[in-house]
């Protein structure tokens, strides 16, 4: 699987207006071909940390050690 982001109005935030919004599109494709906006796909974001590992509670099978879950919701033990 590989997901690409796209920033048609670029990824620079201007300091004089440090509340300004970007918008990011995201494509997700799957063996090669592009994922329905309609699938479900399950994803995990992670944060790199090299105190994780199995038994810490953060861990996430498909991250891997040394990779801290940050979506709590799909946390697996």
């Amino acid at each position: 699987m590989s997901i690409s982001f796209y920033t048609p109005r670029g990824t620079v935030f201007d300091n004089n207006n440090l509340l300004q919004e970007i918008p990011i599109t995201a494509q997700v494709k799957i063996k090669g071909k592009m994922a329905s906006s309609t699938q479900n796909i399950d994803f995990y974001w992670g944060s790199e940390n090299a105190g994780i590992f199995a038994n810490n509670r953060y861990y996430n099978k498909y991250l891997g050690k040394g990779w801290k879950c940050l979506n709590e919701s799909n946390l697996i033990s």
